[in-house]
């Protein structure tokens, strides 16, 4: 099992780094800001095939970043059973029962009078305390593992379900998206101890390419937690997930939700090149938004601020109204 994982494990890190040799040769393509600045001018459809590459290569980075470190997880998980196995003492307490044995038919005088006897009863009790605390240790170990095979499943499952979507129009439940792209990023979000509150209306629906929504909504997850992290380092980290719905239009909100109260509000596609949240992740955001263009949505960021990471809130016609 443990030789298994470890193959596993690395296969899935050449992925990886396959992923990561993608996408920096999608940014030596273009991805450099700079380039705008010395008037070197990118058609929008250019720009959006370039940040949809980047979008594509980051996601299955994400993924298979999430699938190596619960392969990690599970190769220590499976070693460290198999070490405390191989190292549970159960030798002694065979000759301690063989000794047991041979006075079989004289136990009552071997226990009361040998002064081997008189010491069984305390062997056992140690022995009983000693295999309880084996028990305990290698069942929590289990229970992990189980846990981890769990998260595995999910993250697998979830991945498989959009694989083969085709860019076309669904009716999507935008709740359901949430959901897997929040088990895609378990990684990172386990990493940084970071909880997500969810708040989703389970009937919303809007009309878009699941793949892309998909991508959007993991880029966004991403950025909440980096700038969560970045600008509240001592914690704690709660990042708002929620899914609203009026008679006309259906609201996702990503990230900390504290942006709300006191942040700059920035269009992705209008912003100042000085806005914090744009200048590190434009190119991601501006794949983002116009993503969201397309889908007749409107993309709205409540940026970061000491104390607070940032918001993101995508607005959709609800596919209910049409």
């Amino acid at each position: 099992m443990v030789a298994a994982v470890s193959v596993l494990s690395a296969f899935c890190l050449g992925l990886i780094l396959y992923c990561l040799r993608l996408r920096a040769t999608v940014k030596e393509l273009g991805l450099n800001r700079k380039l705008k600045r010395n008037e070197t001018t990118f058609t929008d459809s250019q720009m959006m095939n370039v940040a949809h590459q980047a979008g594509v290569a980051e996601l299955n980075e994400g993924i298979l970043k999430n699938i190596y470190h619960i392969l990690n997880t599970i190769n220590v998980s499976s070693s460290v059973v198999s070490e405390k196995v191989d190292r549970m003492e159960t030798k002694s307490l065979g000759k301690l029962m063989r000794l047991v044995k041979e006075h079989e038919n004289d136990l009552a005088n071997f226990f009361e009078k040998d002064e081997r006897g008189k010491k069984v009863p305390g062997a056992l009790l140690q022995y009983a305390e000693y295999f309880g605390n084996a028990y305990e240790s290698l069942v929590n170990e289990i229970q992990e593992l189980t846990s981890m095979i769990q998260k595995l499943n999910q993250i697998v499952k979830a991945q498989q379900a959009y694989a083969n979507v085709e860019s076309r129009l669904d009716k999507v439940e935008l709740a359901s998206l949430v959901r897997d792209a929040v088990a895609m990023e378990s990684r990172l979000l386990d990493e940084h101890r970071i909880d997500v509150q969810f708040e989703l209306d389970n009937e919303a629906r809007i009309k878009a390419p699941k793949i892309k929504l998909l991508q959007v909504i993991v880029t966004l997850i991403r950025n909440g937690c980096e700038t969560m992290v970045m600008h509240n380092p001592a914690g704690p980290w709660v990042m708002s997930a929620k899914v609203s719905m009026s008679s006309d239009k259906v609201t996702l909100q990503v990230g900390d939700a504290r942006a709300l109260e006191h942040a700059e509000v920035v269009n992705p596609l209008a912003s100042p090149s000085d806005s914090t949240t744009l200048t590190r992740r434009h190119f991601s955001l501006y794949y983002c938004a116009n993503a969201i263009q397309e889908m007749h949505g409107a993309f709205l960021i409540f940026c970061e601020a000491p104390g607070h990471g940032a918001l993101m809130r995508l607005e959709f016609p609800n596919a209910h109204a049409e």
